[in-house]
């Protein structure tokens, strides 16, 4: 076949076709993580989404301060966003849209620290294409709304979420009773109450016969425990550094990667004052949680 020298080769077609064809688009809702930094004004944004669990997506442009995409790597935001590829395993950010700018978050640094430590978790505990994802993120909405509301202790709220991340990672945290035997733990009478990381719970008495000597255990108080049992309860807020540090022992056991964002929190609860938090608490009459 004979062909002027204007006309396109004769494949043009079909590869414009396939280009399309392989092209995905995902419209979706989205909490930006993190972001990391890219060549000249780019940025690769890690999102959590409602549709494709964790999704990694290139923003052209996005550091430029005239951007109009600048808002969509703002944390702790809820936004709709248009993402599409085609070869690339990396999304392209094409438009976002806010939904819920979460202001009472971003006027508090603790809030600030919270929500961080939360992400920070996502970051390496979601996945990708994940079916389950809408779970997840309904369960992330809910806990950032809480946290958007100044009457709501912030404590209570930290620690309960990271509570429900452990269960959706698997890890069943019985404060209740002993790993070994089952038997109630004597949360009345003993101070201190014994955690194994090997065994992944406390332990109480046990059974006759049973050796501890060679078990790994790690002390916590019992307030701490009673805490991590109702997270709402402001009698035991002054234990909310105790309780932190532990969350964090277990989640660096779970990723085995420490997490800084928690440090950073660690820090601001030592430097406030939580019995100003507690009676704040108590003006409001947000005392009795579930």
């Amino acid at each position: 076949m004979i062909r002027g020298r204007d006309s396109p080769p004769q494949n043009h077609r079909i590869t414009k076709s396939l280009s399309l064809a392989a092209m995905v688009q995902l419209d979706t809702k989205a909490v930006c993580l993190h972001q990391y930094p890219l060549k000249d004004h780019d940025a690769i944004l890690c999102l959590y989404t409602e549709t494709a669990g964790l999704v990694r997506a290139v923003a052209k442009g996005i550091k430029k301060p005239t951007s109009k995409h600048r808002g969509a790597a703002m944390p702790l935001t809820l936004n709709t966003v248009s993402l599409a590829r085609r070869q690339s395993a990396l999304f392209t950010l094409r438009h976002y849209e806010r939904l819920e700018s979460f202001p009472a978050i971003h006027q508090a640094i603790e809030r600030i620290a919270v929500g961080s430590t939360w992400t920070d978790v996502l970051r390496w505990l979601g996945q990708e294409n994940d079916g389950d994802s809408a779970v997840l993120f309904d369960a992330l909405l809910e806990a950032l709304y809480e946290l958007n509301r100044p009457q709501t202790p912030w404590v209570g709220t930290s620690i309960a979420m990271h509570l429900y991340l452990l269960r959706w990672a698997g890890y069943e945290l019985d404060t209740e009773r002993c790993v070994i035997s089952g038997a109630p733990l004597d949360l009345d009478h003993t101070p201190l109450q014994r955690f194994s990381p090997s065994l992944g719970g406390f332990l109480g008495d046990m059974p006759p016969g049973t050796s501890t000597t060679a078990m790994d255990t790690v002390k916590v108080s019992t307030s701490t425990v009673l805490l991590l049992n109702n997270p709402f309860d402001t009698r035991f807020y002054t234990h909310a550094i105790k309780a932190h540090r532990f969350l964090a022992y277990l989640w660096q056991q779970q990723l085995e990667k420490p997490l800084n964002s928690f440090d950073f929190l660690q820090h601001l609860l030592e430097m406030t004052d939580l019995t100003t938090i507690v009676a704040d608490q108590s003006a409001h009459g947000q005392l009795a949680r579930a």
